[in-house]
């Protein structure tokens, strides 16, 4: 038959038991470090971007062959600055061409302005019809528009 033990007995027992163990080991070991002195930099790191503050587009006005830049990638440049230099020869044959128009349209504008005159003075002796009058002084008004 088994008998069974009261839990006041079991209780005893185990404090009993635990408190030899203890006794026998003695205190744990305990280590010691002595402090370690330093300077501390606080360094913070930050992600982000630059921005210009601000920004200028260079478009040029005319086309043609860049024949010379006035300026280095990155420098600052000053309002009126010469920054390029274009081809002039492109430039200088559509001159030639313009002022060639207006010598014809000057020596147009001198000759009707003549057939104006004697057209006039021969109608009024009645050799010429009006309506070649009316001609000539149309032909005289389109060479002047032509040549303004």
């Amino acid at each position: 038959m088994i008998k069974l033990l009261s839990p006041a007995l079991i209780t005893t027992c185990f404090f009993l038991c635990i408190g030899s163990a203890t006794a026998q080991n003695g205190p744990p070991p305990v280590t010691v470090a002595k402090p370690v002195v330093k300077t501390i930099v606080e360094d913070d790191e930050f992600v982000g971007r630059f921005e210009a503050e601000g920004e200028v587009i260079v478009r040029a006005r005319v086309t043609g062959y860049l024949q010379s830049v006035h300026f280095k990638d990155g420098s600052l440049v000053e309002e009126g600055q010469l920054l390029y230099t274009i081809d002039q020869r492109q430039f200088q044959t559509v001159l030639r061409q313009a002022q060639a128009q207006i010598d014809v349209a000057q020596a147009t504008y001198d000759f009707t302005e003549e057939q104006l005159e004697r057209a006039s003075a021969l109608i009024a002796n009645g050799n010429i019809a009006q309506s070649v009058l009316d001609e000539r002084r149309e032909s005289f008004l389109a060479a002047q528009g032509a040549l303004e």
